[in-house]
């Protein structure tokens, strides 16, 4: 997925928005292009950083005999998955309190956990297999919470980290978390990879930024320049919050929704679809 900008103009991803004026259209153009190359620059340093990662696309046919195609990557990420219930006399309100207030502070003070992800179980809907046959549940619990870690070697030195670094007894999961189980787990995906149909899916506007970035753009004009200069400018913050969000979570939806932050309102339609052109580029290159 690329867009060529003609030379000599101030220009970007165009889609249909109401503006009051030309020079703020060129404005919110020039700060969707500079999100789009911050995403871009951002997601293909990270690629670069995690170059253990491997992938490959796998092509084939589904069971209606129609040609199908995924990708399957993978890399040393470690992740452990950790299954819980919640200690009585404790409410899941009471818990979750404590959750989010205190502990997950106190296990992202470790500079060695990436991120946390967490997966309630559901309650009253019932799991079903493709076949549409369910699982007698051996056993059952609350949440599952994946920490993930880069590799192995970050994972030992998360341990190694509180060894020097003990949280206060009282604000432990003690008492407060009925653990079922904890394993560690090697990190695999497969997805639909980068395409025109999964860039449609991150951010509707994207594909028909696409189509119209190839069409010349008008040349803008000295007060529109001075304009697209100032939003630049404003942006630089936002992008930087947007930066660090990026790294939190690698991902070239987090680029198109992080951009959008950036441009604000006005601006999103065009600003997420240059993110996302941008992340979808480095991705594929990467």
């Amino acid at each position: 997925c690329s867009c060529s900008v003609p030379a000599r103009s101030v220009s970007g991803p165009r889609c249909s928005m109401a503006s009051s004026s030309s020079d703020s259209r060129f404005a919110w153009l020039a700060a969707g292009v500079a999100a789009g190359a911050a995403g871009a620059a951002l997601v293909g340093r990270m690629a670069a950083k995690r170059g253990e990662g491997r992938q490959a696309r796998v092509e084939g046919r589904d069971f209606r005999g129609r040609p199908s195609s995924y990708v399957r990557a993978s890399g040393e990420a470690v992740v452990g998955l950790l299954a819980y219930d919640v200690c009585k006399p404790l409410t899941e309100e009471q818990y979750d309190r404590w959750l989010f207030d205190e502990h997950y502070h106190d296990l992202m003070a470790n500079p060695h956990l990436e991120k946390l992800v967490l997966h309630t179980v559901s309650r009253d809907k019932k799991a079903k297999l493709s076949s549409g046959a369910t699982i007698e549940n051996k056993v059952g619990f609350y949440r599952l919470c994946e920490l993930h870690f880069r590799n192995q070697a970050a994972y030992d030195s998360y341990i190694e980290w509180f060894k020097t670094n003990v949280i206060p007894q009282e604000r432990t999961p003690a008492g407060k978390s009925a653990f079922q189980f904890y394993h560690l787990s090697e990190f695999e995906t497969i997805s639909r990879g980068s395409s025109p149909a999964a860039l449609t899916a991150l951010h509707p506007s994207a594909a028909s930024a696409c189509a119209s970035a190839a069409a010349p753009a008008p040349v803008a004009s000295p007060v529109a320049t001075a304009a697209a200069a100032a939003a630049a400018a404003a942006a630089a913050p936002a992008l930087a919050a947007a930066g660090t969000l990026i790294h939190r979570k690698f991902g070239t939806e987090t680029a198109a929704t992080t951009a959008t932050t950036a441009a604000g309102p006005r601006g999103g339609c065009c600003c997420a679809a240059a993110a996302a052109v941008g992340a979808c580029a480095a991705t594929a290159s990467a």
